[in-house]
């Protein structure tokens, strides 16, 4: 199992604030020969969504899911590189998302430090524009992956693997360090077969932010990842569980994808969550999808039909979503 490792930092704040990030990004633009560096590349997304749910409690009609824009770039090429993401639509004081900086040593070793995705799931890690359904999976959506933290990942990738393992402060995104603990997560993925691809990850830690009658809540989760690529299918599944204090929970989902043309793609997914198993009670949803690619991912739509099961609340519901995304 992955051990928390201890902080030695006895610093109240272990967490670089916005205006300290731009600072240290323009200083080490300023410091770099012209020459050397590239102009930074600028990207963006707009997804808005027109959700119609049979729940009186769910938000119907239009509205801005995700404005992304995206600054990137190198200091130095192949070697220093930079991310910086907002999006203001996620709301009032988070809207700042990833803020890294990059050391590229070899193929085998990249050195991430700053505000990222934790290397969890891999749903989570895909971009939102890539996705096959309007929105994730229960298991990422709400609790396993999608996350992003403050801390330090190595990376790297070879003939038929890749991997990631971080160093994380455990708060969440926005946010310093809550506790003297460090958490650790890590991701790996193998290419096992032509169009298989197999991948698992895990983190471990602890965090005193999240309410609880303890001082620090552990949190441990493992999982599993399955890609099998046919075409014109493709089936996607993933398996997580974990446990928060004393809470033990799990879910799951499987994908299938069928394109028709390079414009007209077909979705099903079968997704449920078990938020605690000592309850046995569940949430399950089935998702029908199309999406229609005017021009790939830079110009799409997408039509999802959802029935909710909840056995946690004992109700039923039917949602219709469709979303219009652009990416530059």
């Amino acid at each position: 199992m992955l051990r928390s490792l201890k902080n030695q930092n006895t610093g109240t704040n272990r967490m670089f604030g916005l205006p300290q990030w731009v600072l240290l990004l323009f200083t080490m633009l300023a410091t770099v020969n012209a020459e050397e560096m590239k102009m930074p590349q600028v990207n963006g997304m707009i997804q808005i969504w027109d959700q119609h749910a049979s729940d009186a409690a769910s938000p119907k009609g239009l509205f801005l899911k995700r404005t992304e824009l995206k600054l990137s770039g190198s200091i130095i090429p192949d070697a220093i590189g930079y991310e910086f993401l907002i999006d203001p639509a996620s709301g009032p004081g988070v809207i700042n998302l990833d803020m890294i900086i990059h050391y590229q040593l070899s193929s085998l070793l990249k050195i991430s430090i700053g505000q990222m995705k934790i290397p969890l799931t891999r749903e989570g890690l895909a971009p939102s524009s890539q996705l096959d359904f309007i929105d994730r999976a229960m298991i990422t959506a709400r609790e396993y992956g999608d996350r992003r933290d403050t801390g330090l990942l190595l990376s790297g990738q070879a003939t038929i693997f890749n991997y990631s393992l971080g160093v994380f402060n455990g708060a969440g995104s926005n946010t310093s360090d809550s506790n003297d603990e460090k958490d650790v997560a890590g991701r790996v993925v193998v290419q096992a077969l032509e169009g298989l691809t197999l991948g698992a990850s895990s983190y471990y830690g602890s965090n005193s932010h999240v309410a609880s009658d303890v001082a620090d809540v552990e949190r441990f989760r493992i999982g599993g990842e399955l890609v099998y690529v046919y075409n014109p299918f493709t089936l996607k599944t993933e398996y997580m569980q974990g446990q928060d204090d004393r809470l033990d929970s799990r879910g799951y989902y499987a994908a299938l994808t069928y394109v028709l043309n390079p414009k007209i793609e077909f979705a099903l997914r079968y997704d449920a969550w078990e938020y605690d198993l000592s309850a046995e009670e569940s949430e399950s949803l089935i998702t029908l999808g199309t999406n229609y690619r005017l021009k790939g991912n830079a110009a799409k739509i997408m039509v999802n039909y959802i029935l909710h099961d909840n056995g946690i609340t004992d109700t039923q519901s039917n949602d219709l979503l469709v979303q219009f995304q652009v990416e530059f």
